[in-house]
């Protein structure tokens, strides 16, 4: 599944390139995630007869609606929760989706945008509980292994579980020996949480800067894939994000949205690699808001 995600994604999104991490003694390499890819339409997109598609705000949608193509063939909605990035809503308008704000939180949104699909019969593609959305996100664990001749631990932050899911799935697979550790926000924790008990648990309250890790459960999907692949989950606080973004901008000239610095703030404050092992931080997000980067900037 995997494979053929990255043999139908590669010629429409390209690759990132891994960078060597030189401000963080104890971090072998950073990724990103993957930016600004070329105006195409992935081909699994097209229908013979296009319909709407109604989604929820994430970065593999956004990435899906870079194509000006699918847009244009099938008119898209994307649900963003009222307290939305207006960075990532603005990006998405510029993409030619419609926007609709919609509930306090991600699951608000979720809600109001399959009461719409129903309603109005569009496509609705599901923002990480899906397994082609699953499959396009560990693409990401093959171009680390093809990268990267060897490493040890690779850090994941976790919202919905989907970029985690599809990164362990295919490591696990490839090279067992390989520990995958997840990084909620001690605020939106609902991944570690379920873990605990075996079972999905929504949380009543979401609380955190980090609104690309703000979902208050984990899916169907992705939560079976945590259970099974995922070694371990941290939490991080708010001041470590907050320190993390500082230091990515100060040491790698990188900006990141809090989402994007967990995995670093894990690495930091949590993670303690033993004596020469190699780890890899997914660096995932870099939609900062000025107030967020100004607090970040205060940090010490």
């Amino acid at each position: 599944m995997i494979d053929d995600a990255i043999d139908e994604l590669t010629p429409i999104l390209g690759t990132t390139a891994a960078l060597v991490a030189t401000g963080v003694e104890r971090a072998s390499w950073y990724r990103r995630h993957r930016q600004s890819p070329p105006p195409q339409r992935p081909d699994r997109v097209a229908t013979p007869q296009p319909r709407a598609l109604t989604t929820v705000e994430s970065k593999q949608i956004r990435a899906l609606l870079e194509s000006d193509e699918f847009v244009d063939e099938a008119p898209a909605t994307v649900y963003v929760p009222e307290s939305a990035n207006q960075f990532k809503v603005e990006a998405i308008r510029r993409l030619g989706a419609r926007v609709v704000a919609a509930g306090r939180n991600y699951g608000g949104a979720y809600v109001e945008a399959l009461a719409a699909q129903k309603e109005g019969g569009a496509t609705f593609v599901h923002a990480y509980d899906d397994p082609d959305v699953v499959a396009g996100q560990g693409t990401i664990a093959t171009e680390l292994l093809s990268e990267l001749k060897d490493f040890d631990t690779v850090l994941v932050p976790i919202g919905g579980g989907g970029l985690i899911g599809g990164i362990a799935l295919y490591l696990k697979s490839m090279k067992p020996r390989i520990k995958v550790i997840g990084v909620e926000p001690s605020g939106a924790d609902a991944m570690s949480r379920s873990l605990r008990a075996g079972t999905i648990v929504t949380l009543d309250r979401v609380s955190t800067i980090a609104d690309g890790l703000a979902a208050s459960a984990p899916g169907e999907l992705t939560f079976e894939l945590a259970r099974r692949y995922v070694d371990e989950v941290v939490l991080v606080e708010e001041i470590e994000m907050l320190r993390a973004i500082r230091l990515l901008f100060e040491w790698e000239h990188l900006l990141a949205e809090p989402a994007g610095a967990a995995a670093l703030a894990a690495l930091l404050y949590h993670h303690r690699p033993v004596p020469n092992e190699r780890v890899v931080v997914i660096l995932s997000g870099g939609n900062v808001t000025d107030e967020v980067m100004l607090l970040a900037l205060k940090t010490r």
